[in-house]
């Protein structure tokens, strides 16, 4: 859990030693789509093979202490922010109800605010 009592976001060395840790390629493959797709376990299980539309995972609309698998999706989401991708978007792609509650998941470094405040240039 971080320390505001969310699922913990992983950086870029613990999902490397989480892919590394699989023993299976159909968990390495389990735990792709949770990462890459940010899906719930629920969510994951629940696809299809008819969910493959040519070269595209069709996500079909859900309602809806360490590392948890809410960990992938907290980090997918965020990574996606991160890398600049705009919320709306993220949140087409999570399938929140409101950016409100789409915000609620994405982790905000103490590296981020410090270059938010020195962006002033005060």
């Amino acid at each position: 859990m971080s320390t505001n009592g969310q699922a913990k976001v992983l950086t870029h060395d613990e999902i490397a030693r989480l892919f590394g840790a699989m023993g299976s390629p159909r968990d390495q493959a389990l735990f792709g789509i949770l990462l890459y797709c940010g899906l719930r376990v629920s969510e994951a299980i629940s696809l299809r093979p008819g969910d493959i539309k040519g070269d595209v995972l069709v996500l079909p609309a859900m309602d809806g202490l360490g590392i948890s698998t809410h960990s992938f999706r907290r980090t997918a989401l965020t990574n996606l922010s991160n890398a600049g991708v705009p919320l709306r978007v993220i949140q087409e792609i999570s399938v929140h109800r409101s950016l409100a509650s789409l915000q609620r998941y994405l982790e905000v470094s103490p590296e981020q605010k410090k270059a938010a405040i020195a962006a002033l240039g005060y």
